[in-house]
């Protein structure tokens, strides 16, 4: 008999990795030295100057200092290759995205990409209620697209935490990145814009699992759910041979947070996970796991089941209740969180 040996292509199986070099910006990072602030720039604690009822926005010195104490963290973290000093400065899901990308580095003997938290644009909410967000984003140079970094405190002693990021992706135009003034954050329940932002998060994920469901036509989405798509195929197409493979993508415990900028939009973050699983189902072919995927196993061979699972960390533009404009999708990061054999 004749074994015929499918070999899933690295190439496909990272097809998502590349998504922010495909397209344009989103959120367009205006010119380095600009810092919008919703407030006047004054002196005071990391939460922010008081003044009178409300505490106006962080001072160009605060958000530097912050920015420079989560970098350390990060830093330090990819000088020891450890997970364990970001947990003094990242929460989920930046958190778990950071320490699987360490891990995916060790499993294949490969360089870790740095992460620059960069702000040459910062914004933040205002007032007495915690939690607040900063919000700092970096410019766009040659192939690096722009990326934007939410920062949280959830109380007054509390440390400013690293909560997400992404790097933006392609959808439509919007100019600057200020936060509304007096604006409070964003949560999953926020209503008063087209969908509530847990509601974003679950119709996304909805659609991935099932493409021909009328509700996706409320996203505009030109690189991430296209790419997710063209993967699925080719892996399809690749293991045919010898087995199937299924997708399925899911909410977990990620927090809903956001912020609603000076356009009247909210940019919502949060982050989903999905499983790719492989059965084998032809009886005397061989079939292997090649890629990443691979790299995270003993032995690559599928002898019955072997599961992928992925996180990633996703942005939204979701406009005001009234607006004609679809929701947008503007930024994503992905990495592989493990592989088991069934």
């Amino acid at each position: 008999m004749n074994h015929r040996k499918p070999l899933i292509a690295a190439a496909s199986v990272a097809a998502l990795l590349g998504l922010s070099a495909c397209s344009p910006p989103v959120l367009e990072v205006e010119e380095s030295g600009s810092h919008l602030q919703s407030g006047p720039d004054q002196s005071g604690s990391q939460s922010g100057a008081q003044s009178g009822e409300s505490s106006v926005a962080l001072t160009d010195e605060q958000t530097e200092r912050i920015v420079a104490e989560v970098q350390a963290a990060v830093d330090l973290s990819d000088k020891e290759k450890s997970a364990e000093p970001l947990a003094e400065r990242l929460v989920n899901p930046a958190l778990d995205m950071r320490a699987g990308q360490l891990t995916r580095a060790e499993k294949t003997s490969t360089e870790l990409a740095p992460l620059i938290i960069g702000n040459a644009v910062h914004s933040a909410t205002v007032g007495n209620s915690f939690p607040r967000v900063l919000v700092v984003a970096s410019e766009a140079s040659g192939d690096d697209p722009a990326e934007v970094f939410f920062l949280t405190q959830k109380d007054a002693k509390s440390d400013y935490m690293l909560e997400n990021w992404a790097r933006l992706i392609g959808g439509t135009p919007v100019k600057g990145l200020s936060v509304r003034d007096g604006s409070t954050v964003v949560d999953g329940s926020t209503t008063g814009l087209k969908v509530t932002p847990s509601d974003a998060v679950a119709t996304y994920v909805n659609f991935l699992n099932n493409p021909d469901n009328e509700e996706y036509q409320l996203f505009e989405d030109n690189s991430f759910e296209p790419r997710y798509r063209e993967e699925r195929s080719a892996l399809s197409d690749a293991v045919k041979v010898a087995g199937t493979v299924s997708t399925q993508a899911r909410e977990w415990d990620a927090p809903v947070i956001g912020v609603l900028l000076e356009t009247g939009n909210a940019l919502v973050s949060s982050s989903f996970k999905y499983t790719e699983t492989y059965t084998k189902t032809v009886e005397g072919s061989t079939f292997e796991l090649s890629g990443t995927p691979a790299a995270f196993m003993d032995d690559p061979k599928v002898d019955s089941t072997v599961t992928v699972d992925y996180q990633v960390n996703i942005f939204f533009l979701i406009p005001p209740e009234d607006s004609d404009d679809p929701i947008a999708v503007v930024g994503a990061e992905r990495v592989i969180q493990g592989v088991k054999k069934g």
